[in-house]
């Protein structure tokens, strides 16, 4: 957002598919090479949830893939511009990983492996649930019956 906010230009296209996730990845040669990745509990990350509803905004962003949900002004900015949060299946990291067929680029690996942007291509990428919809329902929220 701080690039939005100052009118730089992101060093990548932003607009397809988020995917909150821890990956591994090496280098070999000078070339990339890919170990793993697996789904993060996106609702424990509260600076990722803080800024969300106005990066999708800004952004257009749909979907976006994590577990464990997001906070409720996440739910309303995905009700506004019509995105899903999808979630992936617990332990199931070998299948997703497998999915993956290269790494296109990697952007701000300064920052932890957490913060740092990931560009991947992917096929066949699933099962996935959709956890929170564009109408504002949330597989995560209680509701009274």
């Amino acid at each position: 957002m701080d690039y939005a906010k100052s009118g730089k230009k992101l060093p990548f296209k932003l607009g397809g598919v988020i995917y909150h996730c821890f990956s591994s990845i090496g280098k070999n040669d000078q070339q990339r090479k890919f170990h793993f990745l697996g789904a993060t509990t996106s609702s424990a990350y509260p600076l990722i949830n803080i800024h969300t509803p106005e990066l999708l905004k800004t952004f257009k962003v749909r979907p976006i893939i994590g577990k464990g949900g997001m906070y409720r002004d996440t739910l309303e900015a995905m009700k506004e511009i019509k995105c899903i949060y999808l979630v992936q299946i617990g332990g199931a990291s070998a299948l997703y990983s497998s999915k993956v067929e290269k790494i296109v680029a990697v952007y701000w690996e300064d920052l932890e492996p957490t913060y740092r942007m990931v560009a991947f291509t992917v096929k066949d990428f699933g099962p996935l649930i959709v956890g929170m919809d564009s109408n504002g329902n949330s597989l995560f929220e209680k509701r009274e019956i």
